[in-house]
């Protein structure tokens, strides 16, 4: 029809469509844009944007603009949250700004950018290391977004972004409420993406899946020959709210809708003589009634994904499925699960009778069908998507399985691809409430030392039945019971190795039959509570401890280091005053053997010297065990908060009078810098009654010891806290769930 339109029938037309993007443009926030991308794209001319935030860890970075618009890249430098070698891009166009990807309410039938509209109630900020909040207001709807780096299924990482919103109506009348989240994938800088939908194979065309016909799970690929470079989609599973539609299409097209878009299924979005490859996916929540005071939320996902493959020709073969599975409400998710094979004849003549065969082993089953399917003739250069329905046995103890697909033609050899997918437990509450009280010992002590002995009758007494175990500096057998070790051991290695260790020990532990459902209370001593505390940082990026039924339950910091000691930052291993007065007491130690050595380097107590920051006291609440044990400095309070937030209670006890820390008190040091450092171990307290965060000061010394004798008895009073009966009290109301109220 336009051919036939008079030069000013369309000047009159194109005056008409500018007045009414100006108006519109306002309730939309979006732009009038070309509906093909091409070279007039609006990528060409991108609108300017600015990163407000960044959830980062070492897989993966969630970059967010002031606006709430986000994109995510994955393998960021793990200190800053930047590209560095070996980034690449999940979302256009990390790691610049964030602007192609947005989310859309449709509130009694309007259209409104969340960001972009109404008023902002909260801007962006990071409220822990992994976690970015905002919240806007549209008439009488209030919308938080929050972005969160979360455990992702398909690689058991903590590489998944978990976006969540949740709209409540502010308002005294109900409104009709729907919700669209379109995601402009990019994937190692191709922003013409491929997706693949399990059971479906590769989506190049405009496509939509409503209701049941939407897929758990998908993936968008660099390139289908590039197992490197994937991303996952996790629509239903794991947490996510099932969408009740999906679109897969052209990027230019869902920018352009803003909300409602009708699919073009002949449209090639990867396709460059189309149009520049662009490809994008948008999920759906159908508008519902939403009443005054009522709220809804909608959770989905991406991240990264995982293949094991054979590239090797004549037959190519990759396995795909999910690494572990998520447990809500005592049950696996997904369950049954979906195990998705894609075979590629990449040789020089057609795979004949070509069958792909999948073998199970005890634990997981066939829900639906047959083991081995049939394909026929695979001509050369074609792929072939085939997938199983998986279902898995419950487990009271994890469980690692192994599971394989074979390929073969009867003018090929058999080529096998194994996977392995881990289940966690699955349990109920322990009604009597079994405890651990784990006992993690400072520097130069051996695995025969037992200063926590007093505190151990303490709690054994309150809790009959109580389990105690012994960290181990020189690790644990598979059972968790713990190595011997030597004063050595405790100087060698770095705080996040024996972060490490404290770890595997618990986990091991817990996860013998007999130690279900275990509440476990870490209690550590001078350096014991600084690795203690760095097992709260290592959760936060490796996942809370949750095994057989049992979880952490406390963590308590006893004298402890935890805002580090001076003097630091300096290049690594440069003579510190307080690192050598430290070492040089310990290599006088006869039982100390090997400190002594030429060339010895304590890493645990370099650590500590690049822990501590002289402008952020007070030191134990703002300084960053988090940066030696992650790489990623958050400060000890936040660490404590969203261990609290993790159901996890927190308890730092620090002795006022410990020379230790204030080593200006011992004759010849009083000229040294920073030598009183005595808050550095304590965080502040939580102040409200059941936040579960607390800090405890006591002051205290020895029998008789007033002052320090001299520097090479600086620890002469460090041990009195096992002894002082205000702080085993505070210990026993600690770990039965009270507030600890002797040392107020």
């Amino acid at each position: 029809m336009k051919r036939f339109l008079k030069p000013k029938l369309i000047f009159l037309l194109v005056t008409v469509v500018m007045l009414l993007s100006a108006i519109v443009l306002p309730l939309s926030g979006s732009l009038l844009r070309s509906h093909a991308a091409g070279p007039s794209s609006l990528k060409d001319n991108p609108p300017p944007s600015t990163v407000a935030a960044d959830p980062f860890n070492a897989r993966l970075a969630i970059q967010v603009g002031t606006d709430g618009r986000f994109n995510i890249g994955a393998y960021p430098d793990p200190s800053t949250g930047g590209a560095t070698s070996g980034s690449w891009d999940l979302m256009y166009s990390w790691p610049d700004a964030p602007w192609s990807s947005f989310s859309t309410l449709n509130i009694d039938g309007s259209n409104s950018i969340y960001g972009s509209s109404g008023t902002q109630i909260g801007a962006p900020q990071d409220t822990d290391a992994k976690t970015n909040q905002s919240s806007w207001q549209v008439g009488d709807i209030q919308a938080s977004q929050s972005l969160q780096l979360a455990l992702n299924d398909q690689t058991a990482q903590e590489d998944n972004a978990k976006i969540a919103y949740s709209l409540t109506n502010k308002g005294t009348v109900a409104h009709t409420v729907g919700m669209r989240i379109m995601i402009d994938t990019e994937v190692n800088g191709n922003d013409g993406a491929i997706l693949r939908i399990p059971g479906i194979g590769l989506v190049r065309k405009e496509s939509e899946f409503t209701g049941a016909n939407v897929p758990d799970t998908m993936q968008s690929f660099f390139d289908v020959t590039d197992n490197q470079h994937v991303a996952a989609v996790t629509l239903k599973s794991g947490g996510a709210t099932p969408p009740d539609r999906l679109v897969i299409a052209a990027w230019p097209h869902l920018d352009d809708a803003v909300y409602d878009y009708t699919i073009d299924p002949n449209y090639d979005f990867t396709d460059p003589s189309v149009s520049r490859p662009d490809s994008a996916y948008a999920v759906y929540w159908n508008p519902v009634s939403l009443a005054p005071g009522q709220s809804l939320n909608y959770v989905t996902y991406y991240g990264l994904s995982q293949l094991n493959v054979d590239l090797s020709p004549p037959l190519a073969l990759g396995v795909s499925g999910p690494a572990t599975l998520s447990v809500i409400n005592n049950a696996y998710s997904p369950n049954p699960f979906t195990v998705t094979a894609t075979v590629l004849n990449n040789g020089t003549a057609d795979a004949n009778n070509v069958a792909l065969t999948l073998h199970l082993p005890n634990g997981l089953s066939l829900s639906s069908g047959t083991a081995t399917q049939n394909l026929g003739t695979l001509p050369v250069g074609q792929e072939r998507d085939i997938s199983w329905s998986v279902q898995a046995a419950s487990q009271s103890v994890e469980q690692t399985l192994t599971y394989s697909v074979d390929a073969v033609a009867t003018n090929t050899t058999l080529k096998n691809v194994a996977r392995q997918i881990t289940l966690p437990p699955l349990s109920t509450p322990n009604p009597t409430g079994q405890k651990l009280f784990v006992f993690v010992e400072g520097l130069s002590t051996n695995s025969d030392t037992r200063d926590f002995a007093n505190i151990q009758a303490a709690l054994l007494k309150k809790n009959p039945g109580a389990q105690f175990l012994y960290f181990s500096y020189a690790g644990s057998d598979s059972y968790g019971n713990p190595n011997a070790y030597i004063c050595y051991d405790t100087l060698v290695n770095s705080i996040k190795t024996y972060v490490g260790l404290l770890r595997q020990q618990i986990i091991r532990y817990m996860s013998q039959p007999s130690h279900a459902n275990t509440s476990v209370y870490i209690i550590g001593h001078s350096m014991g509570g600084a690795i203690a505390y760095g097992l709260l940082a290592d959760m936060i990026v490796h996942g809370y401890i949750k095994t057989n039924g049992g979880q952490i339950a406390g963590d308590v910091a006893l004298d402890s280091p935890l805002g580090g000691v001076p003097e630091g930052p300096v290049p690594e291993f440069l003579p510190s005053w307080y690192y050598n007065l430290t070492l040089n007491n310990y290599q006088a130690n006869p039982a100390c053997v090997g400190t002594a050595l030429p060339g010895f380097k304590s890493q645990d107590l370099y650590d500590l010297t690049q822990i501590f920051n002289p402008g952020d006291t007070p030191y134990g609440a703002n300084d960053s065990l988090s940066g030696r044990v992650t790489g990623i400095k958050v400060s000890n309070q936040i660490i404590a908060t969203v261990a609290a937030g993790h159901g996890i209670h927190v308890l730092t006890i620090g002795n006022l009078l410990d020379f230790v820390y204030q080593p200006g008190a011992c004759p010849g040091l009083g000229f040294f810098p920073h030598t009183h450092f005595i808050d550095t171990q304590l965080i502040n307290d939580g102040k409200v009654t059941g936040l579960g965060i607390y800090s405890r000061p006591f002051a205290a010394n020895v029998q008789g010891g007033a002052t320090c004798p001299d520097t090479d008895h600086i620890a002469v009073n460090h041990g009195v806290v096992f002894n002082t009966q205000p702080v085993i009290d505070d210990l026993v109301q600690f770990a039965a769930g009270g507030t600890p109220s002797q040392l107020i």
